[in-house]
Formats: structure tokens, sequence, C-alpha cells
């Protein structure tokens, strides 16, 4: 509907501006225009790419019948994926479900973050960080043990009712959870070190007249607190954090390789697959590229700053003036092939892999091959509202 009414009004502007312009030349090029309206392609960079690859699937790979789906449409068939694939590895026995459940971890946990971890099929690599310095299990337990036995000397009137006191709430849970916890068991040994490493305390966090009239020292306790979660919970908490990331990760991408499938045999394509093979098409096809270099000569992309480096790479790679060339950072666009519009102030949708890294690169190459144009009129507003803010947010935009 949006992409119709901008070609709507697009023609309208051009047979009004024809009917006006009284410059021979202007006027010729006007009705060339006109003349040629029907070669407009007006859309979104999905439906775009979706044209190239109906266009040339056997290179692309794709089914020629292929149906787009939107994100609703995608969203259930990723859950279907998911409950599908878990119920293979389940009847399998597979031993990372069990793995993952000795970290305390279920899939009705995981089914969630399995869906947005699929918004990101470009991405190969899922480095977790490396902790292998990190205390071992039997030489937290045994801090732990004496972290507790030093909180267990604090003033019981204090512990049985902390108040409003930061450092005596978790002190008082992490005593009550001690008493429940199986030391044996990871997950509740990892259960209490989040009670000490949710929050570094400071001094004024306590309540220092109640301290001092119980006769003890407030300073020496908050020491205690944070010394055990620099020097023993938060190393231990990350390592465990790090071993659950691998597993969760090895669990998404075998989920992620039955989604793939899921699609290949429904025979549709979600808006990630249209944006991610029509690059590959572009990128791996340099006879492919020439013919719709050819045929979409002149590119104009709006609302650049919600653009992510994919469509930046087709948009790149389909203006570039070496064929060859297959990184699209190094890219030069054909001189008048490209017209961006984008205001990185705007740039609101990084949930949707909206970039504004990508947004600065581009604009880096346009200013190096072509030329970057500052649009400082503000036609939307009256001149009271724009003096107002702009006296109001030059320091934060400046």
């Amino acid at each position: 509907k949006a992409a119709a009414e901008l070609r709507e009004r697009f023609q309208t502007s051009l047979e009004e501006a024809a009917r006006k312009e009284r410059q021979r030349a202007k006027a010729a090029r006007l009705a060339n225009a006109l003349a040629d309206i029907d070669q407009l392609t007006a859309g979104t960079i999905h439906s775009f790419c979706a044209r190239l690859l109906r266009e040339r699937p056997i290179e692309a790979g794709v089914n020629p019948n292929f149906t787009e789906i939107d994100d609703v449409q995608d969203g259930e068939l990723r859950r279907q994926a998911w409950h599908e694939c878990i119920e293979s590895l389940q009847a399998a026995g597979s031993p990372l479900l069990g793995q993952l459940h000795e970290l305390g971890l279920t899939p009705q946990q995981l089914e969630g973050p399995f869906i947005r971890f699929a918004d990101y099929p470009d991405v190969d690599c899922w480095p977790a960080p490396d902790f292998s310095d990190a205390p071992a299990l039997p030489q937290v337990r045994a801090a732990l043990r004496q972290f507790i036995q030093t909180i267990q000397q604090w003033p019981a009137e204090l512990l049985e009712d902390p108040g409003t006191d930061k450092l005596l709430q978790p002190a008082a849970q992490l005593l009550r959870r001690y008493r429940a916890a199986d030391l044996a068991d990871p997950c509740d040994l990892h259960e209490l070190l989040e009670l000490v490493q949710r929050k570094k305390l400071e001094n004024n966090d306590l309540r220092v007249k109640r301290w001092k009239a119980a006769g003890a020292s407030s300073e020496a306790a908050l020491a205690a607190w944070n010394d055990f979660k620099t020097a023993v919970a938060e190393p231990a908490l990350k390592a465990w954090w790090a071993r659950r990331y691998k597993l969760v990760v090895a669990l998404f991408q075998e989920v992620q390789g039955h989604y793939d499938r899921l699609r290949e045999q429904l025979g549709v394509m979600n808006f990630q697959d249209l944006l991610m093979r029509a690059a590959l098409l572009l990128r791996e096809h340099p006879h492919v590229r020439r013919y719709f270099s050819r045929r979409y000569t002149h590119l104009l992309v709006d609302e650049f700053q919600d653009t992510d480096p994919i469509q930046a790479e087709v948009m790149l790679l389909l203006t570039a003036t070496e064929l060859n060339e297959r990184d699209w950072t190094r890219c030069r666009p054909r001189p008048g092939s490209l017209f961006v519009v984008g205001d990185p102030k705007q740039s609101i949708y990084r949930f949707r892999r909206a970039d504004i890294v990508t947004y600065n690169r581009v604009r880096e190459i346009i200013e190096r091959y072509g030329q970057v144009v500052q649009l400082s009129a503000n036609f939307r507003s009256t001149a009271e509202m724009r003096d107002w803010v702009n006296s109001h947010f030059e320091r934060c935009f400046p």
C-alpha cells in the first residue's frame, strides 16, 4: 500500500512539473521520465530483494515459487521448529538437554531467547569468553562457607530486622537461602552467589547508626561483602554463565538448522532470507550483478538510518563500479547511481537490526566518492517550536 501510494505521488508530481515547465530541455526530461514511469520500482528493501530472487532463482539457489512470510508467520514457524526439534532431541536422549538441565536450564526457559537468536542467521560465530582462571567449585564452596561464617558474626538483631539497610537485606536473604541450599548442587551454589553479585554496595547504602548502636563496624562488614563479591562471586558466576552460554548456543544452532530446513521444505522465505539470499546472489555472481545494475541504474534509499549491514551490502554491490569486488565496504558506487536520505538522530530500530555503525560506514563511502548534503531547514514545525527545541537540546544533539 505504501509503495503504491509513493509511486502514485511521484507520478503526480512529475505530471504537475511537466505541465508547468517552460524550458524545453527540462520539459523533455520530464516527458521522458513520464514515458518510462513503468520502469520505476518502488517498495521496501525486502520486496525489492524478492524481485531480484524471483528473476534469477537459478543463480540464487531458491525455489522459483517461494512464498514470502511476514513477522507473525515467521514467529509461529520458529516456535514450531523449536518444539519439533526439542521433542526430537528428547526422544533421542540428547546429552545436550541433560547438560543444560544440570545447569538449571529448561527448554521452556530457552524458547523465547531462541526466537530472538533466529533474528541473526548471518552470525556464524558466537564466541564465549574464557574464564579458565576462575576459581574451581571446591574453592568457591569453601570461600562461601567462610563468608557465611563472617556474616553470622554480625549482630543478630540487625540480621533479624534489616530494615532499609541495603547490606543487611541481601545478607539476611543469603543466610535463609544458605540453610536450605545444597552446595553440592552447582545450581544452588550459583544462585547463592548471585545474591551477592547483584549490586555493588557503598557506605551510604548502610544505616551506619544502627551498626554503631549494635557495636559493629559497618565499614568492615561492607568491605567483607565487596571483597567476596569481587574475588569469588563475580569470577565464579562469569565462568558459570560462560559454560551455560556455550551449551545454549549449541542448542540454538541445532534448532536453527531444523528451522532452516523447515522453511526450505515449505518453500517459504522470511525477511532475513530475502536479504541474505539477494546479497549472496549479487556477491557471488558478477554477471547477475551486471544485469541488475543495468536494470536498476539509480537507487534512492529513504530512512537510511534504519539500514542493517546486509541491506547496505545489497545497495552497494548493486551500484558498484567494480563488478568483481565482493567486499561491500570496498565498493565504489558509480557516479549518480546512489542517493540515500537518513538522519542518525532518528535511528531507533536497533531491535530490528538497524545499525548506526553501518550508517556511518556508508556515509564515509559516499563522502569519499560523492557528496554529502546537510538538510538543515525544518518544514514541519513552527518557528517558535523550532527555537525552543534548539535552545533546550543543543547540548544533547550538537
